[in-house]
């Protein structure tokens, strides 16, 4: 398949005798990266306007290295969130800590009325006042209905003095940061690293049985790196997906809510690494 700068994918190609142990690498984390479920802390509703088009996984300003997050459109806030225990929940079993807004001021009337009944049942949202609905429709009557839902839900919280306002059984956020709300929750990053080693990146999936952290090295140069993963009383392990070997990591510290190890990174090279046995006591930190 190609595309614009593509390449074609078939047997004609002079690389293709060589392409195999590539093929092996990339099934290998495909095999990985389908299992369980995604982890990811914040969810972000990216707004009704159009175009609408959401970038390519970066860092978020307001959230910062180390925590991850998915993006909503309309469709899926109206038709598939819910709540649960104050975690925002999909009919999947993925969930959140935190729902972010966009930083603007025009909601339509029905995300207003679901960001109600979500802050009412237990979430916790981030974003500022609405003032008007983007649209026409039933105008001037929708305007008015955001600012009602507003004046309900948000009450006195203005982004700047006041940065909180419970509704129901959860509260509104304006003025803090999901990163400041989620430190403030004593919820860590997911995936650390001393940054002065060069530039990494993870993927983290969750299953019944395991905890697979995929880590990349986005540098063309080799690096030495202590890594913290937030997974805590079990033994991580290595494995290698362009060969396929796995092997105990014996040399880790645990503390209040990390395991961290270190890693050896050839120029661009990636790993996994997989903690699914407890870990042995001898290894954790006094």
């Amino acid at each position: 398949y190609e595309y614009y700068a593509g390449t074609h994918f078939n047997r004609n190609q002079t690389w293709w005798p060589m392409v195999g142990p590539f093929l092996d690498y990339l099934a290998r984390c495909q095999s990985m990266l389908q299992q369980g479920r995604f982890v990811a802390d914040v969810l972000y509703y990216h707004g009704d306007w159009a175009p609408n088009i959401v970038e390519p996984k970066h860092v978020p300003a307001d959230l910062g290295f180390g925590y991850d997050y998915d993006v909503c459109n309309a469709e899926v806030l109206l038709t598939r969130v819910s709540v649960k225990d104050g975690m925002i929940v999909l009919p999947d079993g993925m969930n959140y800590r935190l729902l972010v807004l966009p930083g603007t001021p025009r909601i339509p009337v029905e995300i207003a009325e679901k960001i109600r009944e979500l802050v009412r049942d237990g979430a916790t949202i981030v974003g500022p006042k609405p003032q008007q609905d983007p649209g026409l429709r039933d105008f001037p009557r929708c305007d008015e209905a955001v600012r009602a839902i507003a004046a309900e839900v948000w009450g006195d919280c203005d982004g700047k003095k006041k940065t909180e306002h419970k509704f129901g059984r959860g509260r509104i956020v304006w003025g803090r940061t999901a990163r400041e709300l989620l430190a403030a929750e004593k919820v860590g990053p997911d995936f650390q690293y001393d940054v002065h080693a060069g530039s990494l990146d993870f993927v983290h999936r969750s299953t019944a049985a395991a905890e697979i952290y995929f880590v990349v090295n986005r540098n063309n140069r080799a690096a030495h790196v202590a890594c913290a993963f937030r997974v805590t009383d079990k033994q991580p392990e290595l494995w290698n997906p362009v060969t396929g070997t796995t092997r105990p990591l014996p040399n880790f510290t645990t503390e209040a809510n990390a395991t961290t190890v270190s890693l050896d990174f050839a120029p661009h090279q990636s790993w996994f690494v997989i903690f699914r046995q407890p870990a042995l006591p001898a290894n954790a930190a006094a």
